[in-house]
């Protein structure tokens, strides 16, 4: 878990939050991570039922482009 912390934290990118801390929670289980505010939420939501994102709010599928398209940020900021 401490790699994936440390990554998350070296992440600079323009369309991803940042890293701001890191809580554990010993007793339970759980780690929750603190990062920056968005303002209007998270954009997607990942369905487990069908493996597919849909955007916030609505019951539409993100189209392959928008995820790849996440994707590919996310790959350039680990670039960095």
């Amino acid at each position: 878990m401490q790699n994936k912390v440390d990554i998350l934290s070296s992440l600079t990118f323009p369309s991803i939050l940042s890293y701001q801390d890191v809580v554990y929670d010993l007793e339970n289980r759980i780690v929750f991570l603190v990062m920056d505010f968005a303002e209007n939420g998270q954009l997607m939501t990942y369905r487990e039922a069908t493996m597919s994102y849909t955007y916030k709010d609505a019951n539409v599928p993100v189209p392959i482009e928008g995820t790849k398209n996440c994707n590919q940020d996310i790959a350039m900021a680990l670039q960095h």
